[in-house]
């Protein structure tokens, strides 16, 4: 559980962070024809 008014307050670096722990990807930003990604799971591309 979680206080989305507090999660939806966070900055935008702390946000990427707390998402990334939900939902389980690498936060590793990788680049795919030219698009900037802002994580990888599984093998995916992630866009926060």
């Amino acid at each position: 559980m979680y206080d989305l008014g507090t999660t939806l307050n966070l900055e935008w670096d702390k946000y990427k962070d707390y998402v990334s722990q939900l939902f389980e990807y690498d936060t590793k930003e990788i680049k795919s024809s030219g698009v900037k990604f802002d994580g990888e799971k599984r093998g995916f591309p992630v866009k926060v």
